[in-house]
């Protein structure tokens, strides 16, 4: 390697690492060294992660999938709905292949709890985590609350129909109330007839808005005295994402605290704000 392409490499190298050619030689060719090293880890790292999370998304739905890792793991990750169509297209074209369901923790819609109350959030095993733990704790330890399940129906075709029937599941085997409360009784629109008045474009602005007004309406039926939601500390940390990148400093000095709304009528809870994502999705299979 010529003396140019040396010093090229070391640019930015601290004292004389930079600029003298006997030290930048040695400090180049052993930073080659670290880079190769560490990129050969960086891509162990992340087959052992893929592999992770496909093998807990697959465990979820009782099937063994031989797909790209890569892409299934950001499946099971961000779209777990793809994720079990996935599933099931296997279930379905190796009708031989007979793996018995696992009862239990299923990916879920929205659970959360009410008085203590529940939400529906973006990976819905949260809060069904969330739903088992609070029902657990209330028993072990005798705290004596009284837990409701809480769920959203936006009315969106083929989205909530897998999820409520789980919700309906978990009512029977956590023996906790459930109350569905859905968009077309509260507003009387559904989000598929807001997006053919609207459009495609900012449908997701009062999908919003109406999911957090009728966790709220939801919650006052039942007359809970606190809502509590699953959002974990990954949810945390693009909260704060998202309201740096806005400018936002009035939610960015509140979004993390573990409660909020205690100035309204029902404050909310985050209790896995501390709890990372994978954590979660592990937790059932432990």
């Amino acid at each position: 390697m010529n003396k140019d392409n040396i010093f090229k490499l070391a640019k930015g190298f601290r004292g004389r690492a930079k600029n003298c050619i006997r030290i930048a030689r040695e400090r180049v060719e052993k930073a080659l060294h670290y880079s190769y090293r560490d990129r050969r880890n960086k891509k162990r790292d992340m087959r052992s992660l893929w592999i992770e999370r496909i093998n807990a998304g697959a465990r979820l739905h009782g099937e063994n999938i031989h797909l790209n890792r890569k892409v299934l793991s950001e499946l099971s990750m961000h779209e777990p709905y793809s994720f079990k169509a996935l599933v099931d297209i296997s279930r379905n074209s190796f009708p031989g292949n007979k793996v018995p369901k696992k009862e239990g923790v299923i990916l879920d819609d929205g659970i959360g709890n009410a008085k203590v109350a529940a939400d529906m959030i973006a990976l819905q095993m949260d809060s069904t985590v969330l739903a088992y733990v609070l029902s657990e704790l209330n028993c072990r330890h005798n705290y004596g609350l009284d837990l409701f399940l809480l769920s959203v129906d936006e009315g969106i075709t083929g989205y909530r129909d897998d999820s409520l029937e789980t919700v309906k599941r978990n009512e029977v085997q956590y023996g906790l109330p459930l109350k569905v409360v859905s968009y077309k009784d509260l507003y009387g629109w559904t989000m598929d007839e807001i997006v053919k008045t609207i459009g495609l474009k900012n449908n997701c602005t009062f999908c919003g808005v109406f999911r957090r007004q009728a966790l709220d309406r939801g919650a006052a039926l039942m007359r809970a005295d606190k809502l509590v939601t699953g959002h974990n500390a990954d949810d945390m940390a693009e909260t704060v994402l998202l309201n740096i990148l806005r400018g936002d400093i009035a939610r960015l000095s509140r979004c993390t605290f573990i409660t909020t709304g205690e100035d309204g009528p029902i404050p909310r809870c985050k209790p896995f704000k501390y709890t990372y994502e994978k954590e979660i999705v592990i937790y059932p299979f432990l």
